[in-house]
């Protein structure tokens, strides 16, 4: 994938003139909409928390360059597999994350600096250990620019390795790592420290995206991992239906079990806007906005580039900002910008709702209210932005840091942390300031010591964790360096959010990778659970699961009708809800009908009889005909109408135990009665 920090430097130029901060050129209906969403009666509640700087440099090196994120520190490397005390990742933004069991916390690339100081995309994997206070370089290379090497597709080896870059990830049940990075699927099995390149998932010609069938390349577009392990992606830039450049917004889900792609929602086609290439260069769709809180076909957010994204406990997705086209559609030199609108996403609908936020760009109108720090309200909103970190705690909040954007008083680098209250859309201010930032103005403290005043300062493009306790981890990212110069850099520095007071929320209802009913043949099962160092624990007799019931290791076989129960439980969280599915595996049966021989008259009858192995009725048709019925059949007796060939069909539909039986037939020849 490109790098990204030219968001910040696009973003800085493409703001000329400060907009002016009123509504004059907005449409009055939508100031009514705004006024009702900031004026709706705030439900109070509260969240806090400190900063502590855990690992890593608190300085950018003295000797750096003039150019955006010209300015890192390298990486102390040591020995692959080996915890070394001097271990450090070299500083970098973009790098895809994930969290084991164990409760650590794996890193993988990004763009950065390697062990000799270079600059440039990097393959190298890391895992933390809060526990020690531990970095190791697991595998990888360390140095920028290396790549890929697929081996054998599906087969693992030690030499394989994905290439320089980044992407989404996730971990599967059985605690193996994933890595989408576009075009490509691995998998890192932690255990025997070993890649394998599962394929190229976003590889798409042009007859199968013109089918709509895949979607085109593109970067860097919004992305989740559902709680079946399914990646989804929204929007980025890249190539439409039929191959165009553009901004997008269409949603697209990704079955890794099936190997499928499937178009959720959005646009095929980006629109040209309607104005001189001179005024606004840019390609993509309008959002279309509709009533707050509302799903419909109908809505979409606009085409976009670095947003924000958060999956719920209810499996929706959740979108927000990001820089790229409002909700305005009639005036072209103002619709492209930052973006601070809210969107969720219901999968079982495959509908958009606008949640909150404000329906234009900051090229319309700069729209932000911090209100008290520490203090949710309906009318507090986090200003646009795009480029930030985002995570989701255990109790359902979602958490949004940082950015380039809009501020108080200004737009630049965002130090700010933001939390939603989903249930009921308030935004709360917990951290940071209010204003934007030319230089690097990081509240360090000491390091391993939380305080009320630490904060990482303002930032793009960081790695983010949530651990099982529900602290919000952060890693390096893009900012200025801290000697005040303005030098734009990515730092190596590990930052804990621990919030204060959590409440113990239940740990996520597992979810089953196939629906609960009748199957004719024996299924493999898989559980998963989205919540960090969850472990699942299971029965199939139907009876209510426990932390002493077998505890779920990998996917298992159903070749016998069972009734499957399952509990989630973690680290910091109550126990889940019990998820119950029946799963039915029928048995085959037969039909037995003895041959019928000779010719029938028209006019006579004739008993059929035929039994299923099963003992259920067999039930007996005739074949229609345009003209007449040769013979009709009722219950088990055909009556023969006409002169011709009668076609019989004998069928048992099966029940909650047998399968339907294989149908048969046959044809019995009618002449005129003499």
């Amino acid at each position: 994938m490109p790098h990204q920090s030219h968001l910040l430097s696009w973003f800085l130029s493409f703001r000329k003139n400060p907009p002016v901060r009123c509504f004059s050129s907005i449409s009055p209906s939508w100031i009514a909409v705004l006024v009702a969403l900031l004026l709706s009666n705030p439900q109070a509640y509260s969240q806090k928390g400190e900063w502590e700087w855990v690992s890593g440099n608190r300085t950018l090196p003295n000797n750096c360059g003039p150019s955006l994120g010209d300015c890192g520190r390298g990486g102390v490397y040591g020995h692959a597999g080996v915890t070394e005390p001097r271990s450090l990742p070299g500083g970098r933004s973009q790098a895809a994350t994930w969290v084991d069991s164990k409760g650590r916390l794996w890193m993988f690339g990004g763009y950065g600096f390697d062990s000799t100081g270079r600059q440039g995309f990097l393959n190298d994997l890391w895992v933390y250990d809060p526990s020690t206070g531990e970095w190791t370089w697991m595998s990888g290379s360390n140095k920028a620019g290396q790549a890929a090497v697929y081996g054998k597709q599906g087969i693992p080896a030690r030499s394989n390795t994905p290439g320089g870059g980044t992407g989404s990830t996730w971990t599967d049940p059985d605690g193996n790592h994933w890595l989408y990075d576009s075009p490509d699927l691995w998998e890192f099995n932690p255990a025997t420290r070993q890649w394998t390149w599962i394929g190229n998932v976003l590889k798409c010609p042009a007859n199968e995206r013109q089918a709509a069938r895949c979607p085109g390349d593109r970067a860097p577009a919004a992305s989740w991992i559902d709680r079946y392990g399914n990646l989804w992606i929204f929007g980025g830039t890249g190539e439409d239906q039929v191959g165009a450049q553009g901004y997008l917004n269409d949603l697209w889900r990704y079955d890794v079990a099936n190997k499928q792609w499937m178009m959720m929602a959005g646009s095929l086609r980006y629109e040209y806007i309607p104005s001189p290439v001179s005024i606004n260069p840019n390609k993509g769709v309008y959002g279309t906005c509709g009533n707050p809180g509302v799903f419909n076909a109908d809505y979409s957010p606009g085409s976009r580039i670095g947003s924000y994204s958060w999956s719920d406990a209810k499996g929706h997705l959740w979108l927000f900002g990001g820089m790229g086209f409002d909700c305005s559609a009639y005036d072209p030199d103002d619709t492209f910008g930052n973006l601070n609108d809210l969107w969720e996403f219901d999968p079982g609908t495959r509908r958009w709702a606008y949640m909150g936020g404000s329906p234009w760009s900051d090229e319309n109108a700069v729209v932000e209210s911090y209100g008290s720090m520490g203090a949710a309200s309906a009318q507090n909103l986090p200003g646009q932005r795009n480029s930030g970190m985002s995570w989701t705690s255990g109790d359902g909040y979602l958490w949004l840091y940082g950015g380039a954007g809009d501020a108080t008083g200004g737009s630049g680098y965002l130090n700010d942390l933001w939390v939603l209250n989903p249930v009921v859309r308030e935004w709360e201010w917990v951290n940071g300031s209010d204003k934007s930032m030319s230089a690097f103005t990081a509240t360090w403290g000491t390091k391993g010591v939380a305080s009320p005043a630490g904060n990482p300062g303002p930032r793009t493009e960081s790695s983010t964790w949530t651990d099982a306790q529900g602290n919000l981890w952060l890693f390096g990212g893009s900012g200025a360096n801290v000697n005040g110069t303005g030098i734009v850099g990515m730092y190596n520095d590990l930052w804990r959010f621990t919030p204060q007071n959590p409440t113990t929320w239940p740990a996520a209802t597992p979810t089953f990778s196939i629906a609960p009913g009748n199957y004719n043949t024996a299924q493999t099962l898989r559980i998963y659970d989205i919540t960090p160092g969850s472990a699942i624990y299971y029965t199939t007799n139907g009876k209510a699961p426990t932390t002493r019931s077998p505890k779920y290791t990998g996917k298992f076989s159903v070749t016998d009708s069972e009734t499957v129960n399952a509990i989630a439980a973690a680290p910091g969280y109550n126990t889940s809800a019990t998820l119950t599915g029946a799963f039915n595996i029928l048995k085959p049966q037969t039909i037995d009908w003895p041959r019928i021989t000779g010719t029938y008259a028209v006019g006579t009858m004739l008993n059929l009889q035929a039994t299923a192995s099963s003992g259920l009725p067999v039930t007996f048709t005739s074949e229609f005909s345009d003209y007449h019925n040769v013979c009709s059949v009722s219950g088990n007796t055909v009556s023969f109408l006409y002169a011709g060939t009668c076609f019989l069909y004998a069928n048992q539909g099966g029940n909650d135990i047998y399968q339907a039986a294989p149908g048969l037939v046959q044809s019995v020849t009618v002449a005129k009665s003499q």
